[in-house]
């Protein structure tokens, strides 16, 4: 009877959040067209494309900036972004080398906290004079910073908006992520856009294929190809320690794939060094440590050149997606399942623990989640990846299609500690 209950009550909610999205989305259009009443008739010759967030956010709205560019590729394309605080990389560090985006302004989260650099930044925009502002709003953007950026788009002189669509509440987050199937965060952008009526790419985006980048790609991985050996690109470690693995756990896959007769390449950011350091010393064998030695242009062409990559849920994943490399994955289970899912066909591991959909920074009961992808999964998973990877080329060969879909391994689920 109390399962029954809750089954209701389960039902209810998820009636409840359905109801809260379509009102917020109705007061949004409200607000928009008071503030925009007519839409343009010409158009736009000046484009702001408003997307804020760090690596991985950049690069999963990389499929909607492409497709802005193609739906008006005359337009002056301007992306305004802020990585939070400066030091983090962010939109500079993945698209600002991209002749297809003509202009990237960065700003720090602290610079809206204070009236003279925020004044500076609405100069600059005013500036501008911008015909279209196109919001790509993060997935948990509570709804009352979507109505202030209306306000401040219309404060800097845009002509008009678009983009300001709730996609996802965080109520009852552990219900959402049993009960409801949600985009990746590059199909929900790309859903923004067609709300809009704008035409979307989902394949064909031209990025990072500077010759500079191919050039130190090849030269870093010289020495690694020289053996003729099969790359694996290795990725361990996240921005936020609830999304790491374990450095052990880690060398005990590098020996594997060793073994496999495989090359593995450790990637990462500068302050991934010392644990590819720890973790190249504990495999025992020959790999070749790349972190903290790459851009990310360079990071994607480095991917190109190898069989597959793994790697915790981190920027690294959707690099690799847009670069055309294959994943396999390892996700903490704090976020709405699927939501930040690398975009195509890859593998992704995540348990399903009793505490899942958490959506904390810190995990209280001491990365249950992690902890519990083993091993003898990780090497489940690869070996898996590599037979399709192994079958497509000789489906390829053939003449034939291949036609991996993305797969969610679910692991059991343990009790709590």
């Amino acid at each position: 009877m109390s399962s029954k209950k809750r089954s209701i009550a389960d039902q209810g909610r998820l009636i409840l959040i359905d109801l809260l999205l379509q009102v917020s989305n109705l007061l949004l259009r409200i607000v928009r067209w008071v503030l925009w009443p007519r839409r343009p008739r010409t158009p736009p010759a000046r484009i702001c494309i408003y997307r804020i967030g760090n690596v991985g956010d950049t690069v999963c709205a990389i499929p909607a900036f492409w497709s802005i560019r193609q739906t008006w590729p005359a337009a002056k394309l301007t992306l305004l972004s802020s990585p939070g605080p400066l030091h983090l990389a962010g939109a500079r560090e993945v698209v600002g080398n991209e002749s297809w985006i003509d202009e990237t302004i960065i700003y720090a989260s602290q610079d809206l906290t204070h009236p003279g650099t925020l004044w500076r930044l609405i100069k600059e925009l005013r500036a501008h004079q911008f015909d279209l502002w196109i919001e790509l709003p993060t997935v948990k953007a509570p709804l009352v910073r979507y109505f202030r950026n209306m306000v401040f788009a219309r404060v800097v002189g845009a002509r008009y908006g678009i983009g300001w669509r709730k996609t996802l509440l965080t109520l009852w987050p552990a219900l959402q992520s049993e009960a409801k199937v949600h985009p990746n965060e590059v199909q929900r952008l790309l859903s923004l856009l067609e709300a809009e009526g704008l035409p979307v790419k989902t394949s064909g985006w031209d990025i990072w294929n500077h010759k500079d980048d191919q050039e130190t790609a090849r030269r870093l991985l010289a020495d690694a190809r020289a053996a003729g050996r099969p790359l694996i690109a290795i990725a361990p470690a996240g921005k936020l320690k609830i999304k790491s693995w374990f450095t052990d756990r880690w060398a005990e896959v590098v020996r594997d794939l060793d073994r496999l007769g495989c090359h593995c390449v450790l990637l990462g950011g500068s302050g991934d060094r010392s644990q590819c350091d720890d973790i190249a010393q504990r495999a025992g064998c020959r790999v070749t440590n790349l972190a903290g030695r790459t851009t990310i242009p360079q990071v994607a062409a480095l991917l190109r050149h190898c069989r597959l990559l793994v790697c915790v849920d981190s920027g690294i994943q959707h690099i690799a997606a847009l670069a055309g490399a294959r994943c396999v994955t390892l996700t903490v289970a704090r976020d709405i399942r699927g939501t930040w899912y690398p975009e195509g066909d890859h593998l992704v591991l995540e348990r399903r623990v009793p505490c899942h959909t958490c959506l904390l920074d810190t995990c209280p009961h001491d990365q249950l989640c992690m902890k519990e992808i083993t091993v003898d999964d990780v090497k489940e998973a690869v070996r898996n990846m590599l037979g399709v990877l192994r079958s497509e080329g000789l489906r390829r060969t053939a003449g034939g299609r291949s036609s991996l879909m993305e797969e969610v391994i679910e692991i059991g689920e343990p009790p709590l500690p």
